[in-house]
């Protein structure tokens, strides 16, 4: 009883066998039918070229409409010439990729935002100015120039050049000391007083513009910040900080641009801080470089620019 069963069982198991094998078979010649009889299935590059009647397109089986045949075949009657379309090299990759915008070329013609920055140099004139004037117009760029009274009587041959290059002059006071700089409301508007006159007598220019040895905090008071307002002048500070002053390296450039990127993504406009000093010649062209790779506009401020201060 149990041989008949396992015979059995056997029988059945060939029959699905030959029944599944049958199945196969009827796929593949459909698929083989279907591929013969639609010609837009074959790939001309794996076939190789095809010869094609100039009145079809090279997308087998597409004909030309008849005012679209070339001259002399429209309406002939005639068989067209056979012609044999060449397969195409297929493009690269890369031909088709997109660049991140940190990689594209600033000049494609592509129009981008534009963003002013404040270039502003504490301290001087010193014997580094004329180089870093000269870097400044093989840039075509201005800059701010806060300077102290007597570095002005030591170097007025240069401040003329200055003020023809677009650049803009700014008071520092006159004695860099914190003790006496600071020590009254008359301190304050003395210093910023006669290094006016000082730059009045030399250029002609009379300036507005101040920012206050080591900044306005926390120095400056209340009562401090009221007098210099009363007195006309417009008071400025920074919010990057190059620390020129600190670094002698490569670090000075990216310390800068740090804080620049920071400002960047929060839209709000550089005033740098700088000195002229032998480190800021040696790397002020980076800095610069950055900038306008960035589409930086580099200004100078005057009366009516609303000034950047410590709060």
């Amino acid at each position: 009883m149990l041989e008949l069963l396992l015979e059995k069982r056997r029988k059945r198991l060939r029959r699905y066998k030959w029944f599944r094998r049958g199945q196969s078979l009827v796929f593949l010649l459909v698929f083989l039918l279907m591929f013969l009889s639609s010609p837009k299935l074959i790939d001309t590059e794996i076939m190789g070229s095809i010869e094609t009647p100039e009145g079809v397109s090279a997308e087998i089986g597409e004909v030309l409409p008849q005012d679209k045949l070339p001259s002399g075949q429209a309406g002939s009657g005639k068989e067209p010439e056979a012609q044999a379309v060449e397969p195409q090299e297929p493009s690269s990759a890369a031909d088709d990729c997109e660049f991140p915008e940190k990689f594209a070329p600033e000049n494609d013609g592509i129009e981008r935002e534009v963003k002013i920055a404040y270039l502003t140099f504490d301290d001087g004139p010193t014997h580094y100015l004329t180089d870093i004037l000269q870097i400044l117009a093989e840039s075509e760029v201005p800059a701010t120039f806060f300077m102290l009274e007597p570095s002005m009587s030591a170097h007025a041959d240069v401040l003329s050049r200055m003020a023809e290059e677009g650049h803009a002059f700014g008071l520092h006071g006159v004695t860099h000391k914190r003790k006496q700089f600071y020590a009254s409301q008359e301190s304050v508007l003395g210093e910023m007083n006669t290094a006016q006159a000082k730059l009045q007598e030399i250029t002609g220019i009379k300036t507005v513009l101040i920012r206050t040895p080591y900044g306005s905090k926390p120095y400056m008071t209340p009562a401090y910040r009221e007098a210099v307002g009363a007195a006309g002048y417009k008071l400025w500070d920074w919010n990057v900080d190059s620390k020129d002053w600190f670094y002698r390296d490569e670090r000075l450039v990216s310390h800068t641009l740090k804080q620049i990127e920071v400002l960047e993504k929060k839209k709000v406009t550089p005033v740098i801080l700088l000195h002229e000093r032998k480190e800021t010649v040696q790397f002020l062209p980076q800095i610069l470089a950055y900038l306008q790779s960035k589409n930086y506009v580099l200004k100078v401020p005057d009366a009516e620019t609303e000034p950047v201060q410590f709060k």
